[in-house]
């Protein structure tokens, strides 16, 4: 392996540890180019957001990590505190290295010490582990919400009414910024996130070349020490939602871990010391963990825990090239794992543009847009007008597109069958309907129509064909162990039948189907492929909830 492709978010800390690690790299294989791609996170692009609630999808991580699953990257660099513990068959984390001052620091506005603010001071901070402890020191403190990266929490302070925020001391001094530090919070009172201060990278667990690069990396002590406190947090079914404080210590041969459980207000406060073995953290953790169940402790942890159906789920989304819709969103948002793989591609037979051939929308009674991707045409040829035709929207996501082009939508039936079109339109005989889509789709809708009565034109203004798609990603699909594989159209079936040829019966085989609706469940089962869920609502809200009770009611089987 000649070249190794580094993912990363594109924040200043997140730069700085992976040239950390490509420092590293450089020292040990020379001749190895390393080139650097950042990735946007659901994270980064949704910083109004809670983390107490977002923790639960690794909003930092997710997306990072489906670029790896891929094939798009080689590795992913990511603070370990953000990785969630539970992590799909397809990753691994390949090396931990030595871990950074794990403790939080207090940057206050004054200079003035945790001790030494007024009474009542505002302290800013996402992190209910950091609100619960602090609250336990100071029960009159104001703890308010604040997100944003380290430089940019610094600048909030600067510029607002804070009084203080607590950071971890690892971001802090891996910016250079040691010289706002107020305060190291000691131990006794503050113990720090679960991995805090280390860094973990990811590979593809079938990628044995970058596993052997990465792995040299890996410092066995701190591996250790990160596993048992992992360990502990996975245990009692957690994230960033629990106030749980941990530290483990590496004492010769020796592990040392201290813990806490701290309620919301503060008021109650469990603390934890429990001995193992080095080379048996997990065994340590476990039993702490263990400890934590049977206490007092419990009733905070069922409290503050929030838990997903889909949990770690491995989900392949075959789309378009380029998808443009939320399923992935939604997947995230429920600690799901998405694995976007292109099956299709739109091209355009028509020009977006009201020159060509879409005929005159103004002279139909109805129209009827069957896909987002017919929307820009007929935008096209309406132009600044409005239509004066009943629109018909297949699917919500095409009402969106309707909408977010201005154009009206009359109706969305429940299915993209012709029976499900009149209730929209009322008197279907002499009615004059456009059908909107693509060259390839069934001529079925058009024919039922005119069947009913109606005056019918059909236009395509694209059709849709298949992707190339690398070897590498091929290769890497084929050695997923999936949960679910969803399908949004016949189309998606046949690209992915398509793409991967002979693996494709076998991956198939592996894991549960779910379909948008009933056409496309036919093409699955036209290629043998077996249905486990069809959505009863014909969306990406509908396949989320499909594949949601498929999990819950195979739980409730006991499988």
């Amino acid at each position: 392996m000649d070249k190794l492709v580094i993912g990363t978010r594109g924040s200043r800390l997140s730069l700085a540890q992976t040239k950390i690690v490509t420092d590293r790299l450089a020292e040990l294989f020379p001749g190895l180019t390393l080139d650097i791609k950042t990735i946007n996170t659901h994270g980064d692009l949704h910083q109004d957001a809670r983390l107490v609630k977002a923790d639960q999808v690794g909003v930092f991580v997710k997306e990072i990590d489906r670029a790896l699953a891929s094939g798009e990257i080689d590795a992913a660099v990511h603070s370990l505190k953000d990785v969630p513990t539970s992590q799909p068959d397809i990753i691994r984390i390949s090396a931990i290295v030595e871990r950074a001052d794990p403790r939080d620091v207090l940057i206050s506005r004054s200079g003035k010490k945790l001790a030494e603010l007024p009474p009542y001071a505002r302290i800013g901070t996402s992190s209910v582990r950091r609100k619960s402890q602090l609250l336990a020191c100071r029960s009159d403190l104001d703890i308010v919400e604040m997100r944003g990266n380290v430089d940019g929490r610094i600048a909030k302070l600067d510029n607002s009414d804070y009084d203080a925020i607590v950071l971890a001391a690892a971001g802090v001094e891996r910016l250079g910024l040691q010289n706002r530090i107020t305060e190291y919070l000691p131990l006794s009172l503050m113990l720090p996130a679960p991995g805090q201060g280390a860094l973990a990278i990811e590979t593809r667990s079938n990628d044995k070349a970058a596993h052997e690069i990465i792995s040299k990396l890996d410092d066995v002590g701190v591996k250790a020490a990160v596993e048992a406190e992992r360990t502990v947090l996975s245990h009692i079914g957690g994230g960033c939602d629990v106030p749980l404080g941990i530290l483990a210590k590496v004492e010769g041969a020796a592990l040392k871990i201290d813990a806490c459980i701290t309620g919301s207000d503060g008021a109650v406060r469990y603390t934890y010391t429990q001995k193992g073995s080095v080379k048996l953290p997990e065994e340590a953790g476990l039993t702490l963990a263990e400890k934590m169940l049977m206490s007092k402790a419990m009733g905070i942890i069922v409290e503050s825990s929030v838990r997903s159906a889909l949990c770690g789920k491995l989900v392949m989304v075959t789309r378009e090239e380029q998808p443009n819709d939320g399923l992935c969103s939604m997947l995230l948002e429920r600690a799901a794992i998405p694995i976007y793989f292109p099956t299709m591609k739109t091209k355009l037979l028509l020009q977006k543009t009201a020159e060509d051939t879409i005929p005159d929308p103004h002279t139909y009674d109805a129209i009827v847009v069957t896909s987002k991707r017919s929307v820009p045409y007929l935008a096209a040829s309406l132009g600044a007008s409005k239509a004066g035709a009943k629109v018909i929207a297949v699917g919500d996501e095409t009402k969106r597109f309707l909408e977010e082009y201005g154009i009206a939508v009359t109706y969305v039936p429940e299915d993209s069958s012709a029976k499900s079109i009149p209730a929209g339109i009322g008197k279907v005989k002499g009615t004059k309907i456009l059908v909107i889509n693509s060259a390839r789709a069934e001529n079925s809708l058009a024919e039922e129509l005119t069947a009913m009565g109606a005056i019918v034109e059909r236009i395509n203004p694209y059709t849709i064909v298949q992707p190339q798609v690398s070897l590498a990603r091929r290769n890497a699909v084929a050695g997923y162990k999936l949960d679910f594989i969803t399908f949004a159209s016949p189309s998606a079936v046949e690209g992915l039948l398509g793409i991967m040829g002979e693996c494709a019966s076998r991956l198939l085989s592996k894991c549960k189907v779910v379909c948008i609706g009933e056409t496309t469940a036919k093409a699955c089962i036209e290629n043998g492929i077996l249905v486990s869920g069809i959505a009863r609502q014909h969306s990406i809200q509908g396949m989320v909830s499909c594949i949601e009770k498929i999990v819950e009611d195979g739980y409730r089987d006991g499988k």
